[in-house]
């Protein structure tokens, strides 16, 4: 199956590119273990919004991933979430960052983030 080596979603046999960030698949198995610190860090249902979340904090060093509940690769309602993950170890500065967009205006405040129960 035919993965993407940035956000390392599967994809079904015939597509060649990613739908979320572009990149052309590869057929290699996919690193393990390399997603198991991930945590929730924001959801949106605004697809644009999302998408500039992950932009913005992979510009400023933190890696994340979008994750799309659409059940259509191509679907752009605002129906589905989409949700922001972050490694635990970079959760505090992508808060940071993303608090710093939003007062200066560059997110719509559409979605929000997701606090772990305590």
């Amino acid at each position: 199956m035919p993965y993407c080596p940035k956000c390392e979603l599967e994809f079904l046999d015939g597509v060649t590119t990613c739908n979320d960030c572009g990149v052309t698949l590869v057929t290699e198995a996919p690193p393990a273990g390399d997603r198991a610190d991930l945590v929730e860090f924001y959801r949106t249902t605004d697809r644009l919004e999302s998408n500039l979340i992950r932009d913005y904090l992979t510009d400023r060093g933190v890696d994340c991933v979008v994750f799309d509940t659409a059940p259509y690769p191509f679907n752009v309602s605002d129906k589905y979430e989409r949700r922001v993950f972050v490694t635990a170890a970079t959760k505090a500065k992508a808060r940071e960052a993303l608090d710093e967009a939003l007062e200066a205006g560059m997110l719509s405040k559409a979605g929000h983030f997701v606090v772990e129960p305590s």
